[in-house]
């Protein structure tokens, strides 16, 4: 074993860790996951830190991406340096990761949940996760936190890639750890006890339940993108790994296909333009696909797959996006007289098909 010192802003702290570990793979386990949008493949140098001790000679990727003064001065890629013996580790003060919204309009619903005690919305997002905690009168708490599979690779792709490359249940594992802090923090901030928790709703993309299931996930990595599975049942939570009473019923809305899912599904609900006569458009906005959806009597369009350059494996400097460079949605009218509208943020979506449309699922 190796002592590793890891210091930040609020102090320094010890720890033993296994010898021959690389840095980016030591760090999430102790509470500091690094930023790797290419995900640990050394090519967006996001997860530099200050480090000295008994490390890797730095490798190809750091010799390209790092200059001779920064690796005279100790810079090296979490992601490529492994630990030798004792290493001191400085993380770099603030946080890269993105704002994410936590408050939004919601439609009126009639509330007749099918839960007893407590019930739990959850959206698993490729970047971030969401969440609301309700009793049968009210909205308890929301809680939001990044999407920990970040580690693996910032985009679909990346983790579809690696899932498919033998690291299905270290994803599925990751998530459901993910899932489980937002529902401890869910609890916490109600002053709630989480094993009242006795019904759940989580939602999300494709391939965020494919993950989050630990459910073969290949049919998603090639043409002609034919999924086997598209959800629309129930888990128990203890198959989910999750902190509530094992025999818990937590139901995935149904994926529509490969690249329009539950979470589109849930906002379709929510937003009632099912039951409207006009036309209307949700639009789901994400980096590498575009998948508008819902025109007036809940058709769905067809995927568009855009090969969008914003991040992806084969990106060389792959990055996220930084706090609120967008903070209030507005509209232009067009020719049109049809009027559109916004619906809140992605939790909304799930917590108002919890509270009213589990059942036609």
């Amino acid at each position: 074993m190796a002592q590793l010192i890891i210091q930040t802003p609020a102090g320094d702290s010890v720890y033993s860790v296994r010898e021959g570990a690389l840095l980016s793979s030591l760090l999430p386990e102790l509470g500091h996951p690094p930023d790797m949008p290419c995900g640990g493949q050394g090519r967006c140098g996001k997860c530099r830190v200050w480090a000295q001790g008994v490390l890797s000679q730095p490798s190809p990727s750091e010799v390209k991406g790092l200059t001779p003064r920064e690796l005279a001065e100790g810079i090296r890629f979490a992601c490529c340096a492994r630990v030798l013996g004792d290493v001191c580790v400085r993380l770099p003060a603030g946080s890269t990761l993105s704002q994410i919204c936590v408050q939004g309009a919601e439609q009126a619903f009639a509330v007749d949940p099918m839960f007893s005690q407590l019930g739990a919305a959850v959206d698993i997002g490729t970047t971030t996760l969401a969440a609301q905690l309700y009793d049968r009168q009210q909205l308890l708490a929301s809680a939001s936190a990044p999407n920990p599979q970040g580690v693996f690779g910032a985009d679909v792709i990346s983790r579809v890639g690696r899932s498919v490359g033998g690291e299905r249940q270290a994803l599925a594992q990751c998530i459901r750890r993910g899932v489980s802090t937002l529902l401890e923090e869910l609890c916490r901030k109600a002053e709630k006890d989480v094993s009242h928790i006795d019904g759940m709703v989580i939602t999300g993309n494709t391939a965020m339940l494919h993950l989050l299931t630990a459910t073969d996930i290949s049919p998603l990595a090639a043409a002609p993108f034919a999924v086997k599975e598209r959800f629309g049942r129930t888990f128990s939570a203890g198959k989910l790994d999750l902190p509530c009473p094992a025999d818990i019923p937590v139901y995935l809305p149904r994926c529509m296909s490969a690249f329009v899912g539950g979470d589109i599904t849930t906002a379709l609900m929510a937003s009632g333009i099912c039951r409207g006569t006009d036309t209307a458009l949700l639009a789901d906005f994400v980096p590498t696909v575009k998948s508008p959806c819902g025109i007036r009597g809940c058709s769905p369009a067809a995927p568009r797959r855009q090969a969008l350059p914003l991040k992806g494996p084969t990106c060389p400097r792959a990055c996220r996006a930084l706090p609120a460079p967008l903070t209030t949605p507005g509209w232009k009218r067009a020719a049109s007289p049809s009027t559109p509208s916004v619906t809140g943020p992605p939790w909304a979506s799930a917590a108002a098909a919890w509270r009213t449309c589990w059942p036609a699922f």
